[in-house]
């Protein structure tokens, strides 16, 4: 059993607290500074079972989710009922061309990226970002979005990241959730990237299909400081205007820099420009932090 699969475990365990969708809430204002939310148009291209998502709804926004896990598109519709939204299954590489931008804001913050195969497929997705968040006139929409940074040398000690449990599930039952990181490990990725290896381990009583005891592990994309300057200058350009400590849901400011670890970015999508130019706005954002 995937966790991913499985809708009403993945809202029990990873539904937002009060106290993240506020934080959340407070960067929005910062940095897209829409007064009337009615008036935002708001995609997550990894909604999973619109936990993200059914937050803005409930504050009118019109929003749109992707999936590629045919089971989180079917429960997010489920969720979300007859509230301004469209759910659809697709690919955040490569979003169905039923979805139109431009968007105001793209909410990502739980690491989804992580996920994706590679450099190649990273690209795709921040490529694809990009051109939702433009718009005919010019003006650029923004990304919150996390991922992870670590360098070549960096270590990470072994341990429990998250808990949560023993709650009540949709549909019927109790579960709880361990969520362990299980260090950096070197696996040969094509791009010489390291992983993070995330272990999950299950406990449940009374869910349908779901056994006491559950275990999965995935390994999670980390990149370099350099490699993902980078990536935000080749698949924009973005500049980053915000960066925040993703392990604290105070989200407290973060400088963004080689080994910052798991952090929430906030991006703007900004008009094409010289490499030069790249280069400096990504520099003087990196120093603000």
């Amino acid at each position: 059993m995937s966790l991913y699969a499985n809708p009403s475990l993945y809202r029990a365990f990873f539904a937002p607290s009060v106290e993240l969708r506020t934080s959340i809430d407070a960067l929005v204002r910062k940095h897209v500074g829409a007064k009337d939310v009615t008036k935002l148009r708001v995609i997550d291209p990894a909604c999973g079972p619109a936990t993200w998502i059914e937050h803005f709804a409930d504050r009118g926004a019109k929003v749109v989710g992707i999936d590629i896990e045919p089971k989180a598109v079917k429960a997010a519709r489920l969720h979300l009922g007859d509230r301004p939204a469209t759910v659809v299954e697709g690919d955040m590489r490569q979003p169905p061309a039923s979805v139109k931008g431009p968007f105001a804001l793209a909410i990502n913050p739980d690491n989804s990226v992580g996920h994706l195969g590679g450099l190649v497929d990273v690209a795709a997705h921040l490529a694809a970002m990009h051109r939702l968040l433009r718009s005919p006139k010019g003006d650029g929409g923004h990304y919150v979005v996390g991922l992870a940074v670590r360098e070549p040398g960096d270590e990470l000690d072994v341990g429990t990241v998250y808990e949560r449990g023993p709650v009540e599930v949709g549909g019927g039952g109790l579960a709880a959730l361990r969520t362990e990181t299980l260090g950096l490990v070197d696996v040969q990725h094509p791009d010489g990237l390291r992983c993070e290896r995330i272990r999950h381990t299950i406990l449940a009583v009374g869910v349908e299909g779901v056994g006491p005891i559950v275990l999965e592990q995935y390994d999670l994309l980390t990149f370099p400081f350099a490699t993902l300057r980078s990536l935000l200058a080749e698949n924009g350009p973005w500049t980053v205007v915000d960066c925040r400590d993703a392990t604290d849901e105070a989200l407290p400011r973060k400088r963004l820099g080689p080994g910052a670890g798991d952090v929430l970015l906030t991006l703007r999508a900004d008009k094409a420009a010289t490499s030069s130019a790249r280069r400096l706005r990504l520099g003087r954002a990196t120093k603000k932090r």
